[in-house]
């Protein structure tokens, strides 16, 4: 069983070992074993690892109790692991779109509905101070923000099962918390690329409109007033390692939180050597 603190090689491990397990048992069309496998394993421990395999597993065993499984699994594992649970479900109706069986179209969409009305509980676990930490944090939470591309997977599934008024709580939860959807840089990407990819459907969405109009509106204010200076103007020099006079007196320089401009006397060669070194070591600052 894995822990929830366990180190991340050996959780992916446990993933891979589990997917196997799952492959086999549906390979040989051991049906009682399979179930009970995905019910006290496979579900409630459930990671991005697993996604293929119960791909697999709902190709082989459609029906409603599989739907079931998917609903427990969004319930369990979508507010902390939004990116793996909507790749899965995405693999689902794409699945279906091309004819294959795997749960009916109701219960996809059910599936679905219960993701957009678990946006809430989503942007509570990717910005609460108290949140508990896990092995799911190195996986999917490197800041509060949603990924771009689960945000597009979201809206398109909604729009593929026509779920518009399901996709509310998504806009709500996601205007409510701007750092989940940054309406600077994350936001607007997403919108733009669905709104050229898919105009008629984006056209006819109001949880559409409304995410831009939220997005245009931070951006107006934004724009209304100029950024204030920083209060540190510390500047990462950690790979400008060369050790000579004036690179040693750049990396003070990038240390001291106040200043601002620095001057180094150097002849013309030096001073490509400089800005070479700055290059090479990525340091945010113009020589």
């Amino acid at each position: 069983m894995p822990g929830a603190y366990m180190h991340r090689s050996d959780r992916e491990e446990w993933e891979q070992d589990s997917a196997a397990v799952l492959s086999r048992l549906c390979g040989m069309e051991n049906r009682q074993a399979a179930d009970t496998f995905l019910d006290r394993i496979v579900v409630p421990h459930y990671g991005p690892g697993l996604n293929a395999a119960l791909l697999e597993a709902t190709l082989r065993m459609a029906g409603e109790e599989m739907a079931n499984r998917l609903l427990r699994l969004v319930d369990t594992h979508f507010a902390r692991q939004p990116a793996a649970v909507v790749d899965l479900m995405t693999g689902m109706s794409d699945a279906l779109d091309e004819g294959r069986e795997v749960v009916a179209q109701g219960a996809l969409e059910d599936i679905v509905m219960r993701i957009c009305s678990a946006a809430p509980a989503m942007v509570d676990a990717r910005t609460s101070e108290n949140a508990e930490q896990s092995w799911i944090e190195w996986r999917e939470r490197s800041t509060k923000a949603l990924d771009g591309n689960t945000l597009r997977q979201i809206l398109q599934l909604a729009w593929r099962f026509d779920l518009e008024c399901s996709l509310r709580a998504v806009a709500d939860a996601l205007i409510e918390e701007p750092e989940v959807a940054p309406p600077d840089r994350t936001l607007p990407s997403v919108l733009s690329e669905l709104g050229t990819a898919r105009p008629l459907l984006a056209a006819a969405s109001p949880a559409f409109a409304r995410l831009w109009q939220h997005s245009a509106g931070f951006l107006l204010a934004r724009s209304g007033a100029p950024p204030a200076d920083p209060v540190d103007w510390t500047v990462s020099s950690e790979d400008l390692d060369c050790g000579c006079e004036h690179c040693a007196e750049l990396v003070r320089f990038c240390a001291d939180p106040v200043e601002t401009e620095l001057r180094i006397p150097v002849r013309q060669d030096r001073r490509k050597h400089l800005r070479s070194e700055v290059r090479r070591a990525q340091v945010s600052a113009r020589p």
